[in-house]
């Protein structure tokens, strides 16, 4: 999947992180849904990561079933288990002048809109898409 995903690197780190200590030395056709669930167990603690294995691991075994390498996927009808927490980040003031100083050279009207979401807590990365600002 190297040269039409992008996120190959992500994956692999996953897969030689998480899921070859666990399952790494047993033949894909012994791999048994048991497995599965003992590598989702294992990040019990960390439901995001969890997910995240799980996905990889998904997505591996239903390329062998549909490359005819397997008869089914070990990972067939697992779920997540927990749901992830969603995160919050709070820019620093560090990272709010950083900014700032990147704005480009504009009429008031531009820095007090970015000063009026900044400060009622809209910014975010749609605010970096915005194309132009209100005059």
């Amino acid at each position: 999947s190297k040269p039409t995903k992008k996120t190959w690197r992500e994956d692999q780190r996953i897969l030689r992180q998480y899921v070859y200590p666990l399952i790494g030395r047993k033949k894909a056709q012994a791999v048994v849904k048991r497995d599965i669930l003992d590598l989702m167990d294992a990040k019990a603690d960390k439901p995001r990561q969890a997910a995240l294995n799980l996905a990889v691991v998904r997505k591996m075994f239903n390329w062998g079933v549909d490359e005819d390498y397997l008869d089914s996927s070990p990972a067939q009808g697992v779920k997540a288990r927990g749901k992830p927490q969603s995160r919050e980040r709070v820019l620093s003031p560090g990272e709010l002048r950083e900014i700032w100083a990147s704005l480009p050279p504009a009429p008031i009207p531009d820095h007090a809109f970015f000063e009026q979401t900044q400060f009622q807590g809209l910014f975010s990365d749609n605010f970096l898409q915005i194309k132009s600002f209100p005059t």
